[in-house]
């Protein structure tokens, strides 16, 4: 049985998932720990996912006290969002997790557990990529912070906020928040800079978090000019953050290089591939995938249509595979 008596906060973004919010909220209010505060952020969602929750919050009376709902009156978009539920938290250590996904019911019990045997200020789990037939289990392979922290920046592990155990005071102590307004890559800004100040970083080899890949509500259900433009800014923050602190620029260098041709991937119009193209001024990069180095010779011969096609044809072929697995 734990008996540490820590208090530890969960976050929980809320917009357009009412069709998720009764099996996350359940994972969390089903925890083995006890010592939970729960902090729900209503983003002006237009559904009735608060109507679900506070019924399902009746069948939880123990966990009632210790839940807050907190309404926005117009809709701010996911880095507001998140801003609200950092900067209303209160315990030691801060759990974020989307309001379409769920998490084992002994997450919170585990991760800080290994907080407090390490002394770390964050806690990493793995996590499952969860379809609608079925799992798929994706490990970070963690070694130290700074091959971590490189690892991030150069786009090789995804930099999500949601499967980290985080300590409340590396947000405070170094006024860390999300850039409102950047809904799109605004966890690739935040996270290296919540790795670089923190001092430990542990992680558990263990699937604790459920991501849906199904919800096609989700703030950045698909990619639009906006996206671009959030993704641009989320560069330029990076590069004057790490200009002068270490030997980052490589690292950044491939990162904005790989965020670049995600975008290109995933345009769903020739003049959104042309937008992409010209408008995010980085150079792509020569890598190991030889599919993506024909692409990229393509782009370097000025043969964008014909790049645009095979991109188009990959991007199809991912969305049958994933409705094969739906």
């Amino acid at each position: 049985m734990w008996m540490s008596n820590i208090k530890v906060s969960i976050f929980v973004p809320m917009y357009n998932v009412a069709d998720f919010i009764e099996k996350c909220a359940k994972s969390l209010f089903m925890q083995t720990y006890e010592n939970i505060e729960y902090i729900f952020v209503n983003d002006s969602t237009p559904d009735n996912t608060i109507e679900i929750l506070q019924n399902l919050l009746e069948k939880f009376p123990k966990r009632k006290h210790q839940v807050k709902i907190i309404h926005h009156e117009v809709n701010k978009g996911i880095a507001a969002t998140r801003n609200t539920g950092i900067l209303n938290a209160t315990g030691e250590y801060l759990l974020q997790v989307d309001g379409d996904d769920h998490i084992d019911i002994k997450t919170v019990e585990l991760m800080l557990n290994k907080a407090i045997a390490e002394k770390a200020d964050i806690v990493l789990c793995n996590y499952y990529l969860e379809f609608k037939k079925t799992n798929i289990e994706v490990k970070h392979g963690f070694l130290d912070k700074e091959q971590y922290l490189k690892d991030v920046l150069s786009a090789k592990i995804p930099p999500s906020i949601w499967n980290k155990l985080i300590r409340l005071e590396v947000y405070q102590k170094n006024n860390l928040l999300f850039n409102e307004g950047v809904n799109y890559g605004e966890d690739y800004m935040l996270v290296p800079q919540i790795i670089y100040f923190s001092k430990k970083i542990s992680s558990l080899d263990i699937p604790l978090y459920n991501y849906i890949r199904w919800n096609t509500n989700s703030y950045t259900a698909r990619i639009k000019e906006s996206h671009l433009n959030n993704l641009i800014k989320v560069c330029e923050n990076l590069n004057n953050f790490f200009y002068n602190r270490g030997e980052f620029k490589e690292f950044l260098n491939i990162g904005f290089s790989t965020k670049k041709s995600d975008l290109l991937r995933d345009a769903h119009t020739f003049k959104m591939f042309k937008i992409i193209l010209y408008n995010f001024n980085v150079d792509l990069l020569f890598g190991d995938n030889k599919f993506y180095n024909f692409i990229i010779l393509l782009l370097k011969n000025k043969i964008f249509l014909l790049a645009y096609l095979f991109l188009s044809f990959r991007r199809l072929m991912v969305k049958a595979y994933s409705c094969f697995l739906f």
